[in-house]
């Protein structure tokens, strides 16, 4: 019984939909294949996502999603996080990076989740310098804003916090630079929507697989 509550309960479309395309077929012949418009294929990615993500959140519960070790390390809460990030924007313009990493441990220590998530924040911490912000959007996912950050040090930063972490979690990151304007938060939703496509490919693909054969 109490296994009941890791399931996501995808649709029968919102599975057959999310299966076409872990297997890499476009939007528009998903569309033709399941006799659905266009928009409604849409709105089964996005219902089945929604649903996986709620579902990878239930099945690694964490502490608050800011604890008293997140305060001892300088993340901020997200709205003076945003405070924060708009005052330096204003200085540094478009010059920085998002980096958003999404940590979900194994199911073998999903009730210890306080304690990863303490140890990857502390990870982030090590690897990050005095004038980033890092924040957290929930309590396996931390937002970072690095000012005055060149290319190739992005990738570097990315090295360091894909490896050597002592959590047992897989690790997925992703990075980007503000395009025609945009602002951070929208940037980092971008990135979030990047991880999760990411997840969603590479470890529910079987699962999603066994709940249609």
């Amino acid at each position: 019984m109490p296994q009941k509550r890791l399931v996501p309960h995808l649709t029968k479309r919102e599975r057959e939909t999310l299966q076409l395309i872990l297997q890499g077929m476009p939007m528009d012949r998903v569309s033709k294949t399941l006799h659905q418009s266009p928009k409604v294929v849409e709105r089964y990615v996005h219902q089945g996502l929604y649903k996986l993500e709620n579902w990878s959140q239930e099945a690694a519960p964490g502490p608050s999603y800011h604890s008293a070790g997140d305060r001892e390390m300088g993340f901020l809460r997200p709205r003076e996080a945003e405070r924060t990030i708009a005052r330096i924007v204003r200085v540094v313009g478009s010059n920085w990076f998002c980096l958003v990493l999404l940590a979900i441990p194994d199911k073998m220590h999903s009730r210890n989740s306080d304690m990863v998530s303490d140890a990857i924040g502390h990870h982030i911490h090590l690897r990050l310098r005095g004038a980033d912000v890092v924040t957290k959007w929930s309590a396996t996912e931390w937002v970072m804003f690095l000012p005055r950050i060149t290319s190739v040090h992005i990738d570097n930063v990315v090295q360091r916090l894909q490896h050597g972490h002592l959590s047992p979690s897989t690790v997925y990151i992703a990075a980007r630079q503000p395009q025609n304007g945009e602002s951070f938060n929208e940037v980092a939703t971008q990135c979030h929507h990047q991880l999760l496509a990411q997840y969603v490919d590479e470890d529910l693909a079987a699962y999603v697989k066994s709940l249609i054969d």
